[in-house]
């Protein structure tokens, strides 16, 4: 609606800046609006948005038509409804109280084996039609009536195919024909699931489809194949790397550099040989750079890019790229990791070099190369780089690394401004053990911090999400409130007082599931 959107400018620019004009429509709903008082902006801006929410939560008449066939009814569930607090719990983040915690609530209902009531069956696709990293947890616990539901109204689509009971050798009707209605991040999703349960046929499918694709489509869509990927997948994405689009061909390699035993990846050692030789002498290993002279279409069909980003020099780049693509046992046959990256702390190539095997670690997910490159040249990589190899680590890997940074520098709250941002990147469940070290740092830093700090005032309440919602940590959490209050601004009491509500709204939540955490 047009008329939404010009509300909301108005309502951000302010109403003395620009006036409120009647609606001029023969729809209904604006004609009502249209009898709302102009000389009271403020009261017409508020009158007319709640008006249209409340026009949203209406439903619709049925058609009047005899003749018309009505829809064939639900089948019935399988999964028992959420129940008692469980149900409250999903009302308030579906309303927006912490509504941040939406993700979480459905996967507790998966783990479960609960699927949503009727009643916010509505308010849970609009999520999913407007979050698409949801939609696929959201398809579990939607059920038999979400589906049902969902095809009937085409902004719901990629709910309504029964995905369920997939088999190795057969793709439902019903799924072909909402593939074939659906947009791309649906059919992304689509095609995730079918790889999940029968990776051929998924592949199958999406060859089958290939031609008809646009080319940002086709990488997107390609990318799906890393789930349950296996040597079968080699030849349609070795095919792929002649594909006209540098997205394509870039996707295709990424996903070839994890098959071992491919003919791209032994393409690339070759090639890696050719520009750098490795030998043992000394205390670690020595290693001799012939950069690339030049791009040509041969190194562009594995995936590099031969124009490189602005203040980036080519060969830098080209060989950035090469080290990316080779597989890590090019180096790793000759000596450690933690070896190799000590040898390139002060060599003439650091640069491309250490941020090519950081994109090579992240790419084939090795845990080993992850942890020697940042526990080695962490100060040498950007904060992007750094971040997608923490979620290669392990989880206490990954703590551990975090809290070494924080330790690396007596706590201050310069320091901790940047170890809290850098915490801030890491989104997954962090251990009781860890969420205590950090609540330990916030109290410091709020009892010492001199200054307002509003970026600070936004970041650490969202801590709350990740931390352990258990009795310790949130015996902990209560001392920031109290740090909080010592201070003679109150800069800090409400963003903590909030930080330990959404953390005994989470425990609530585990307790109503029968988890003890």
């Amino acid at each position: 609606m047009k008329f939404w959107e010009t509300l909301v400018g108005i309502a951000l620019l302010g109403t003395e800046r620009q006036g409120v004009e009647r609606p001029t429509s023969e729809d209904p709903l604006l004609g009502l609006i249209a009898q709302l008082d102009p000389v009271q902006p403020e009261h017409t801006v508020l009158s007319a948005a709640g008006a249209i929410a409340l026009h949203r939560q209406a439903g619709q008449r049925p058609s009047l038509n005899p003749q018309a066939a009505l829809p064939i009814p639900s089948e019935p569930e399988v999964w028992p409804p959420c129940q008692g607090p469980t149900v409250r719990h999903l009302e308030l983040v579906l309303s927006g109280a912490y509504s941040d915690l939406l993700p979480e609530m459905v996967q507790l209902m998966v783990q479960h084996g609960w699927r949503a009531p009727e009643n916010t069956l509505p308010d849970l696709l609009e999520q999913g039609r407007n979050n698409s990293p949801l939609r696929e947890e959201l398809l579990h616990v939607v059920g038999k009536r979400g589906r049902w539901l969902a095809a009937q109204n085409p902004q719901w689509e990629y709910a309504a195919a029964d995905w369920s009971g997939l088999e190795a050798n057969t793709l439902p009707p019903d799924l072909v024909q909402v593939w074939a209605a659906s947009n791309r991040t649906t059919r992304q999703m689509l095609l995730r699931l079918w790889r999940s349960q029968a990776p051929n046929l998924a592949r199958e499918h999406l060859a089958a489809h290939w031609g008809a694709e646009m080319a940002r489509d086709r990488a997107k869509l390609l990318e799906t194949l890393q789930v349950g990927l296996s040597p079968e997948d080699e030849g349609f994405l070795e095919a792929a790397l002649d594909d006209r689009s540098k997205d394509v061909r870039r996707v295709a390699a990424d996903l070839l550099v994890r098959l071992p035993g491919s003919a791209f990846c032994h393409r690339m050692v070759e090639r890696g040989r050719s520009h750098l030789r490795l030998t043992l002498g000394g205390d670690r290993p020595q290693i001799a750079v012939t950069p690339p002279t030049a791009c040509g279409p041969d190194l562009q069909r594995e995936g590099l890019d031969p124009k490189p980003p602005s203040g980036k020099g080519e060969k830098a780049w080209w060989l950035q790229q090469l080290v990316g693509s080779l597989p890590l046992t090019f180096w790793s046959q000759s000596a450690p990791p933690v070896a190799i990256v000590s040898a390139l702390l002060d060599h003439d190539w650091q640069g491309p070099l250490l941020t090519g095997l950081a994109l090579a670690a992240e790419r084939q997910g090795s845990a080993a190369w992850a942890e020697a490159l940042l526990t080695g040249a962490g100060d040498r990589l950007d904060a992007t780089q750094t971040a997608g190899l923490a979620e290669v680590l392990p989880s206490d890997r990954r703590e551990a690394w975090l809290m070494q940074r924080f330790e690396s520098t007596p706590a201050s709250p310069d320091a901790d401004n940047a170890h809290f941002l850098w915490a801030a990147q890491y989104r997954r469940d962090w251990s009781a053990g860890f969420s205590r070290q950090i609540i330990a740092r916030m109290a410091h830093y709020i009892q010492h911090v001199e200054h307002t700090h509003w970026e600070m005032r936004m970041t650490l309440p969202k801590f709350a999400r990740f931390m352990a919602p258990d009795a310790e940590v949130i015996a902990d959490a209560l001392t920031l409130v109290t740090a909080a209050e010592g201070r003679s601004d109150g800069y800090w009491i409400e963003p903590m007082q909030n930080f330990v509500a959404m953390l005994q709204f989470r425990q609530e939540m585990h307790h109503a599931f029968g988890d003890r955490p």
